[in-house]
């Protein structure tokens, strides 16, 4: 998930891009957040596996994901393709709405 802004008919929009995607969702674990910088070592982490890229057709990195209601930010990516998936660290932001 992703916001941009665009200008539509003369006026400013922030547009929302989405893209569902299946993989494997976990708490993040101490090894994986010693990797991160100290100001990002943040309670509430999930790490996300994925077979597909993080990312939009237009090559737009995803800045958010959303999993069983809940959007978390990224805030660390990695691209493992040769091995099959792609992982990405997240911490929690806020709860989603159902509609």
């Amino acid at each position: 998930m992703a916001n941009s802004s665009e200008w539509i008919n003369g006026r400013h929009c922030v547009v929302t891009k989405s893209k569902a995607v299946t993989g494997v969702a976990r708490p993040t674990s101490g090894d994986d957040l010693e990797m991160l910088p100290e100001a990002d070592r943040v309670s509430g982490s999930m790490t996300f596996l994925t077979k597909a890229p993080m990312r939009f057709s237009d090559g737009e990195p995803a800045m958010f994901i959303e999993y069983q209601k809940k959007r978390y930010k990224i805030i660390h990516a990695d691209d493992f393709n040769e091995n099959g998936f792609y992982k990405a660290i997240a911490t929690y932001v806020e709860v989603t709405d159902d509609a």
